[in-house]
């Protein structure tokens, strides 16, 4: 039986806490998705217009706020999806990311590098066995290197 009053509120207030919990990525708060998880959990089998009492209004906004602030983004992806500008916001999130990956991918061919130079310095003036202190893994990589490279 859907809930009504106090009741719809505590429950509406304990859904936007799973909410926050699950994340931005997993469940993003708007009043859309926010009807949407109530109507499929029963709690609620009225229109959008359910959640548009003042008191509910400021109850979402204050958990997407919470939510927006727990993101890890900037300022203006955070803007965006404050102000239902997610396209746009998404579009920028997409832009970090790739910047990120490059960024990380930079480090990743300089960390190689360097790790392939302390394996050859070490196999050349000492009698340890290098590749028999690395992981297997490790070892693939750098085999595959040595054939490619004459490491």
């Amino acid at each position: 039986m859907p809930l009504k009053g106090d009741d719809l509120n505590l429950r509406i207030e304990q859904e936007l806490q799973l909410m926050l919990a699950q994340g931005f990525e997993q469940s993003p708060i708007s009043s859309k998705t926010l009807h949407a998880r109530l109507v499929e959990s029963e709690i609620i089998n009225g229109g959008l217009s359910t959640l548009s009492t003042s008191k509910r209004k400021v109850l979402i906004n204050h958990y997407k706020t919470l939510q927006l602030e727990k993101m890890d983004a900037s300022q203006s992806i955070k803007d965006d999806f404050a102000k239902n500008r997610t396209r746009n916001a998404y579009k920028k999130q997409y832009e970090q990311k790739v910047k990120e990956n490059q960024s990380l991918r930079s480090q990743l061919d300089k960390n190689t590098e360097v790790l392939i130079d302390i394996v050859k310095e070490i196999s050349a003036k000492t009698p340890v066995k290098i590749e028999a202190l690395l992981s297997e893994h490790l070892i693939v990589e750098l085999q595959q290197n040595r054939g490619n490279s004459n490491v």
